[in-house]
């Protein structure tokens, strides 16, 4: 039964969540820089792709959760959810002798390592 209850309580965070965006004014997304299908995109990041986009930010010497800048956030964020080699991340970044000079393929590592040199 607690895995009913479980799979009940994520379900109505998603159904709240998704009536919060519906909410959103045009403003907050404009601020955010996305679109409203957009910021489901991110909200709705698996997070699986959460914690590998926060790994891979690291191996280019960036902190995720330092970063400041919502509109920076959600263009990583959406770039994560829309990632066409998020297979070939996962299986880096679970390998135990990775050559993070090889990890450029990701669409947001330009991204990281500006922001890691700023």
């Amino acid at each position: 039964m607690a895995l009913f209850d479980f799979g009940l309580a994520k379900l109505r965070a998603r159904t709240q969540l998704s009536r919060d965006i519906d909410a959103m004014s045009q403003d907050e997304l404009d601020g955010l820089g996305l679109t409203r299908d957009s910021m489901r995109a991110v909200a709705f990041l698996p997070e699986g792709r959460k914690a590998r986009m926060t790994e891979m930010a690291a191996l280019h010497g960036l902190a995720l959760d330092e970063v400041t800048d919502p509109r920076v956030v959600s263009e990583v964020s959406l770039r994560c959810a829309h990632c066409r080699v998020a297979g070939r991340c996962a299986h880096d970044l679970s390998a135990s002798n990775m050559d993070t000079d090889a990890m450029h393929y990701c669409p947001n590592a330009e991204v990281f390592d500006a922001l890691a040199k700023a």
